[in-house]
């Protein structure tokens, strides 16, 4: 017993000896470190004393700065010097009334519109929009190239569902989804193929004023003519416009205005009291006055009763107007021919002219933004925007592709849309980024560190081009030409009325607007190249070199960190201090060291860090720090593990959602999301607790370049600013907005058996009983299919039933969110075939081949950039059953089986009867048979039984007698056998 109990506490205790032995983390700690190092709970943390080498500076060498190369900048952008000119309205406005003195009382004629059935046009499949090289802004253009008809735009539209509409100088009008055309011309139903105006009514039918047609109307099934031959004064229609009360206008090219009722047609010309005949331009303002813009005797006011007149003598300074629009302020904008912007505000006139900074005094159209801003489109000077403190010209320098804006519409994301002469259309997004290049004063374009001085103004580092001072109006240049000691310059900092630059192989610049001193190796700098600075809070100036680690300037010495784990011979792309005061350094391949003053912390791959090579640092408002690596995305050391030996990681990279995992800077915004540069694009991420959203901006969304330099930095102004492969960018971040327009959904078409079909056309066609046939190889009749309508402006038919032999179908869908209309993706599914949901497409078409008979329902969503799902769109339809799968052939079945099942019922009844009657018949005879020979049997029997009675009454009377036989023989038996019964031997 003994033994056991000494053999069991044996095993326990080697038992609990080995289990010592088991390390669950180790920090190693250098025979310098701190004694008291608590041990980490799972990473290897690496921790040495820091050894530190002292050199005295000695005196920088100086160079005194020449006056700089200046260069304008911003120079489309013209401050307002002063307020604007004005005239005074007289108080004595010019009045007339029809029915009064010689003008004449309007008349009505009933209206007889023609109708013209439509033809749907096929779908034209649009390429994505372009940009000009030049340009600066984020402007895009659509033209013949990418699908339009026609480079000729005299008028856009965007409509209730979002779709834009570009009427064309011959080309017809086009519908345009962001994924496909759809020309509508004169072979479709337009009543003539110049559109010069373009309206939709409070119906959401669409009014296009034509240069020979008249005015025509789509309300989505049928075009709708008034020309000269309904009662039209003139057959060019300059301007449409719907009252309050349902009325249309229509302004003529010199023959007035007309007023359609919706029955009856009634004329204002200059017999009952208009200025001028020809009006190119309508409006109701908020009063409900018409105003009509005229050529030639400026603007008539219309209050239902009299006509007032405004020309030069009340102070218009041009009577030729090509449009005008209310202001959200209630003013009035006159576009003019000669005299630039006139503004009425009810009692004065003023003007925005060439003088003011406008680039043209020729103005043919105009709009206000959501934000308040005008923009004047010119007849040969490009686009002008007007926000009351600056004009902003933007013509084909800036990227646009043509200077005559003839037109202009605003999207639902806020980004305009320009139709030219020549030049197709044009979408601007004033919200987007814009770009500085060699054009516009930068010089280079490799811009390569940004930094601001202590009145805001930015310093840029180029490499190639020296440092360049940006005070926001203009560009000045300091290159090797005008003392820089080099041209390339990799790193920069502000310190107090001193800008430091860090050069390539040049040594360290300090410059005071007057002087530059530059600081070598032989002034006690461990290195020539200087990749990185930090200016720290007692004033040190830290340097990042490359291949020469790390050191610091505090005015007297140099001072290098010594550390054979990365710092000594390091590469030190990037340097940051925290707000602990811990000095941060990032190393090309040893991970990151922090410096605490006195200690030196290692974090690599193996403590959590997603990388070894980190090139960027950041630490966010919440005291988190994060590490951009080049390849492995970003790790966030969380601000509560900083001063621990317990470092808590959390990293983004692709997987999240990221463009690449090369990351160039990372910036925090005001409200806290972060901007994230990378070698593929900008990422813009929702900083939530738990969960990042990214969105990704490429040069499909206005980037010059996708790949960005080691570079961001915000300014006093809320604006950020990159360098990049092809510009300087910024985007300024008052008015960024995120995208959060939730997409519309719309099914734009169905085709049958691989075969386009106007339903529009088909309905009329199956009425008159032709015959139409669809399929490449099977020829299919669609006599069959049934329908009661097609939807309008759309090309599908509603309450679908299709038989059974028409079972290829293709849905055509698009989704409207003009935010990112190249980012929308989609899912559908067909109830009825499909378990579940597609995946993620930026296809917008799906297809079904050889369906079975039953009812579906199409099912389909769209997701835009702002994550936001749309209303799914349902589309029910019903494939019938072949005939002999009908409910009636089933039926005709079961009646014919009956029948059958009767049939052969009676047919074997009478069968039985027939030969049970047969069977009767014989049984009858054989019966017959039978007795008859029963009869003769029983003759024979008969004679038979009498012949042997007779012998046995001969042999009986043979025998002697019973009494014979008791009297002579008292013991006797007789034995009677009898051989056979007719053998007639009974004895």
């Amino acid at each position: 017993m003994f033994k056991f109990y000494f053999i069991l506490v044996t095993f326990l205790f080697l038992f609990a000896c080995k289990n010592s032995n088991k390390q669950k983390a180790k920090v190693v700690i250098n025979t310098d470190s701190l004694a008291d190092v608590s041990v980490a709970s799972k990473p290897i943390i690496v921790i040495h004393r820091a050894k530190v080498q002292y050199t005295d500076a000695l005196k920088p060498l100086s160079v005194k700065s020449s006056q700089p190369r200046v260069f304008p900048a911003n120079a489309n952008i013209i401050p307002l010097e002063g307020e604007l000119t004005s005239s005074n309205i007289p108080a004595n406005l010019r009045m007339v009334t029809p029915g009064k003195d010689t003008f004449l009382l309007p008349v009505s004629i009933p209206l007889k519109i023609k109708n013209v059935p439509s033809k749907q046009p096929v779908s034209v499949s649009a390429l994505p929009p372009r940009f000009k090289d030049a340009s600066v802004s984020d402007i895009q253009y659509l033209d013949v190239d990418q699908g339009m008809s026609s480079s000729f735009i005299k008028s856009v539209l965007t409509d209730k569902s979002g779709n834009l509409w570009f009427g064309t100088n011959g080309g017809g009008v086009s519908r345009y989804d962001g994924r496909s055309f759809e020309h509508f011309t004169e072979k479709n139903g337009l009543s003539n193929n110049k559109v010069l105006t373009i309206f939709q009514d409070s119906k959401g039918s669409l009014w296009f004023g034509t240069e020979g047609g008249g005015v025509c109307c789509y309300n989505g099934d049928n075009f709708l003519w008034i020309t000269d031959e309904e009662g039209l004064g003139n057959n060019t229609v300059l301007a449409v416009c719907e009252d309050k009360s349902g009325n249309m206008w229509f302004g003529t090219n010199g023959n007035g205005v007309y007023k359609y009722d919706g029955k009856n047609l009634t004329a204002y010309t200059e017999k009952e009291g208009l200025s001028n005949g020809s009006v190119r331009s309508i409006i109701e303002d908020s009063k409900g006055n018409m105003w009509f813009g005229t050529t030639g005797s400026g603007v008539c006011k219309f209050d239902g009763v009299s006509f007032t007149y405004f020309g030069e003598n009340e102070g218009l300074n041009s009577t030729i107007i090509h449009s005008i629009i209310e202001a959200k302020d209630g003013k009035l904008y006159f576009a003019t021919e000669d005299g630039g912007v006139n503004i009425y505000d009810g009692k004065t006139i003023k003007y925005i002219t060439v003088k003011k900074g406008l680039s043209s005094n020729c103005v043919v159209s105009l709009h206000e933004d959501k934000l308040g801003n005008i923009w004047i489109g010119t007849y040969d000077s490009g686009l002008c925007k007007y926000n009351g403190q600056e004009i902003s010209v933007f013509s084909t320098k800036q990227g646009l592709t043509n200077n005559y804006i003839l037109a202009m519409s605003e999207d639902n994301s806020g980004s305009l849309w320009l139709g030219t002469l020549g030049g197709g259309v044009c979408r601007f997004n004033n919200g987007s980024f814009s770009h500085y290049t060699e054009k516009e004063g930068i010089g280079s374009n490799t811009v390569r560190c940004i930094t601001a001085d202590k009145n805001g103004n930015l310093w840029l580092g180029t490499f190639g081009d020296g440092a360049i001072y940006y005070n926001g109006s203009s560009f000045a240049h300091y290159s090797e030409t005008e003392g820089m000691p080099s041209a390339r310059i990799k790193a920069s900092l502000v310190n107090g009325d001193h800008v430091w630059f860090g050069t390539e192989e040049n040594g360290a610049v300090r410059f005071d607007g007057k002087t530059f001193e530059r600081f070598t190796k032989d002034q006690g700098l461990n290195s020539n190249y200087i990749l990185s600075m930090c200016r720290d809070k007692d004033g040190r100036i830290w340097f990042g070199t490359d291949e020469g680690g790390v050191c610091f300037y505090n005015g007297k010495q140099f001072v290098s960190l010594i550390d054979e784990d990365g710092l000594s011979n390091g590469i030190i792309p990037s340097i940051i201090q925290d707000r602990s005061g811990n000095m941060w350094f990032a190393t090309d391949g040893n991970g990151v060291c922090c410096y605490n003053g006195k200690f030196l912390k290692w974090y690599n791959k193996r403590t959590g860090l997603c990388s070894n090579v980190i090139k960027v640092m950041y630490q966010d408002k919440a005291g988190n720090i994060w590490f951009g690596s080049d390849g492995n995305g970003i790790s966030v050391l969380k601000a509560s593990s900083i001063n621990t030996n317990k470092p808590e990681f959390e990293n983004v990279s692709e997987k999240n959602g990221l463009s690449n995992n090369l990351i160039r800077s990372i910036a925090q915004d005001t409200i806290g999301n972060m901007w994230i540069a990378t070698e593929a694009g900008l990422n813009y991420l929702i900083n939530k607790p738990g969960k990042k959203d990214v969105h990704i901006y490429t040069s499909a969304d206005g980037l010059k370049a996708n790949n960005f330099f080691y570079t961001s930095f915000i300014d006093k102004n809320n604006t950020i600013w990159w360098g990049n492969g092809k510009a300087l960018t910024n985007l300024n971040l008052n008015n960024y907005k995120l995208p959060h327009n939730v997409p519309l959904i719309q099914l734009s078409g169905l085709i049958l058996e691989q075969t386009f079909i106007d339903f529009h056309s088909l309905r009329d066609t199956l009425k008159t009983g032709a015959h139409v046939q669809v399929g490449e190889k099977d020829k299919k009749d669609l006599n069959g299919v049934e329908f009661s309508g097609v939807e309008n402006f759309y090309n599908y038919p509603l309450n679908l039933s299709l038989p059974y032999n028409i079972n290829h179908l293709e849905f055509q869908f698009s989704a409207i969110d003009w935010a990112a209309a190249d980012k929308i993706q989609y899912q559908y599914k067909l109830a009825g075939s499909d378990v579940g949901w597609s995946p993620l497409s930026k296809d917008n078409k799906a297809s079904y081949n050889n369906l079975p008979h039953g009812k579906y329902t199409f099912y389909v969503k769209a997701i835009g950039v702002a994550g936001i799902w749309s209303k799914t769109f349902e589309y029910p339809f019903t494939i019938r059953a072949p005939w002999y799968l009908t409910f009636w052939a089933y039926a005709l079945y079961l009646i014919a089986f009956i029948g059958i099942v009767v049939g052969f019922n009676k047919i074997r009844t009478r069968a039985l009867k027939e030969r049970q009657y047969e069977l009767e018949q014989t049984v009858a005879e054989r019966t017959a048979e039978v007795v008859e020979q029963k009869e003769l049997i029983e003759e024979k029997q008969k004679e038979i039984v009498d012949s042997i009675n007779y012998a046995k009454r001969i042999q009986t009377a043979m025998l002697a007698s019973e009494q014979l036989f008791n009297k002579n023989l008292p013991n006797y038996f007789l034995l009677f056998e009898p051989k056979d019964i007719v053998s007639g031997d009974f004895y």
